[in-house]
């Protein structure tokens, strides 16, 4: 989700575990790749999450908004500002904890601060089940450093799971209680010494977290606990040679954002790697979602969220582009 490729040196992080070297491959086809929404210059659109409705909510770093797009609207009117966090920098990682209720992550990360900030970040919540939606604090993140990707571990318990890019560990969130706590701490998850971020993206799928390392340039999964979040099983790992962002995750085979080139697919069991699209409009992609709406026909659609980054540069404002496989 979060990078920075003018500030970061990129090494290779050598764990315990062996992992096999996948170097990306020819292009495979798209139908279709779409800007349902440009901001302005400068707007870094962080993370997304796909709504029941077809809808899709984004977070930006650069202002600390939630957006709410709907892509069967005209770019001109489908963008609606929702929520602006008060006395914080920026937005993060967003995931549905119950259906039509979102949590989202606040603080104060931003183009330009990078540096942990310790006591900054906090847990949102919008509840869509209210006419007009309900926003509202759950709880802070005391110890969080950048908490980053986030994903629902239980939804029947209100708990979610945060990744920290900078302390490269996994926290168990109650969304109903505000009880936090570290789960996973585990050297997969870590920076690397010459880096500035460690695990990025989370997806959490029937027992098993799907995860990124963006300076480890590393995308895997490891079977967690249900209940507690806690790793039971052994990490594997499949080093892209990228730096990955935030990704999605359908019958191991992983999409996964990359800042400088658009969206990888990630073959989780054959460890191949492959530049899903080239196309300019997914240059900076920070996060991927499929789409919810129309069942198994959106089941063939990528949302992707951008930054404002051209190779280091900002030269255009982020954007949410639908992909269609």
């Amino acid at each position: 989700m979060l990078s920075d490729k003018t500030m970061w040196s990129l090494l290779p992080l050598f764990t315990s575990f062996a992992f096999a070297s996948a170097f990306p491959t020819s292009l495979p086809s798209v139908k279709s790749v779409t800007t349902i929404h440009q901001f302005a210059k400068g707007a870094w659109i962080e993370n997304l999450a796909s709504t029941s409705n077809g809808t899709v909510l984004v977070t930006r770093l650069d202002v600390p908004e939630l957006w709410l797009i709907d892509p069967s609207q005209p770019p001109s009117s489908n963008a609606q500002l929702l929520f602006s966090v008060p006395d914080t920098l920026g937005l993060t990682g967003i995931t549905e904890v119950r259906p039509n209720v979102f949590a989202f992550l606040a603080g104060n990360a931003t183009l330009t601060n990078l540096e942990p900030n310790p006591g900054s970040y906090s847990v949102w919540q919008a509840d869509f089940t209210y006419s007009p939606p309900a926003f509202s604090k759950i709880g802070d993140l005391s110890d969080a450093l950048l908490p980053n990707g986030a994903t629902t571990l239980s939804a029947a318990d209100g708990t979610i799971l945060l990744a920290d890019s900078i302390l490269g560990v996994v926290y168990r969130f109650d969304t109903t209680t505000a009880e936090v706590s570290v789960v996973i701490n585990d050297t997969t998850f870590a920076k690397p010494p010459s880096g500035v971020l460690g695990v990025n993206g989370i997806q959490y799928t029937d027992g098993v977290l799907y995860f990124t390392n963006y300076g480890a340039e590393t995308v895997g999964s490891v079977p967690i606990d249900s209940v507690t979040g806690a790793a039971i099983g052994r990490f594997s790992t499949t080093n892209t040679t990228l730096p990955n962002d935030d990704l999605a995750v359908r019958d191991e085979i992983a999409y996964v954002g990359d800042e400088g080139d658009g969206i990888w697919r990630v073959d989780l069991q054959t460890k191949q790697t492959t530049l899903l699209s080239d196309d300019q409009q997914l240059v900076g992609t920070t996060s991927v979602r499929f789409g919810r709406k129309w069942g198994k026909e959106d089941e063939k659609v990528l949302y992707a969220s951008t930054s404002s980054e051209v190779n280091g540069t900002v030269a255009k404002g982020g954007a949410l582009v639908r992909v269609v496989l």
